[in-house]
């Protein structure tokens, strides 16, 4: 989209279809992690260069994920949790690339295995919160990663259970919104408490979320 006209226009298509992925942009590059295609869940992670609009395939992941989140710190990029292949495969498990090396690690795992969360980085911290774990069992829970130490803890809840909801970080804040419902949400970093928002228009999941100056999209 182009903010200055406020116009979509198509770019070059990836190599593989898929849904229920996550994207990240590191340095000058897109980056789509995972995903699922018909009934298969994927580990491959294709790169856009954003100068010459040009895709091309690096290192998959160890774990085929569908509906997992994805955060860069640094020159790292973390894929969180997700739904592995075959019916009840939620994962804890998450793995980082390194985008000088091109590898894939495994680090810590989160507490509560969830997919269709959000995920963000705020300060020195990785948080997720929501998503599920089984069919039904949608989750208000937040856990954190300290990016110091790489352990992760169990932190405030929010107010309302959600899955395939969006999350950004505004200053000292993170909203969350949608999954499933209009309502949004706000933590303070601070203080670690949650506060309710003003609530979209249209209740929506698997929804995404982009701060562009001082809007929330």
């Amino acid at each position: 989209m182009d903010m200055a006209e406020m116009q979509w226009k198509s770019v070059v298509s990836m190599g593989t279809k898929r849904f229920a992925c996550t994207a990240v942009a590191q340095g000058q590059h897109i980056y789509a992690i995972g995903g699922g295609l018909q009934d298969n869940t994927l580990e491959i992670v294709e790169r856009m260069d954003v100068a010459t609009g040009r895709w091309e395939a690096v290192v998959s992941m160890g774990t085929k994920r569908c509906g997992c989140p994805a955060v860069v710190q640094g020159h790292h990029m973390y894929a969180i949790g997700g739904k592995g292949n075959g019916d009840g495969n939620f994962l804890r498990s998450v793995e980082r690339m390194d985008v000088v090396t091109g590898q894939w690690e495994a680090v810590a795992s989160m507490g509560t295995a969830r997919w269709e969360c959000a995920a963000v980085v705020l300060g020195q911290h990785i948080y997720v919160m929501g998503g599920r774990n089984d069919g039904s069992n949608y989750l208000e829970t937040v856990e954190r990663m300290d990016l110091a130490t790489g352990q992760w803890e169990v932190v405030a809840s929010m107010g309302t259970k959600r899955f395939g909801c969006a999350a950004v970080v505004y200053g000292q804040h993170i909203y969350v919104m949608g999954g499933d419902t209009r309502m949004v949400e706000r933590m303070d970093a601070a203080t670690g408490r949650w506060e309710a928002e003003a609530s979209l228009c249209t209740n929506r999941y698997w929804c995404a979320a982009v701060v562009q100056g001082h809007h929330i999209y």
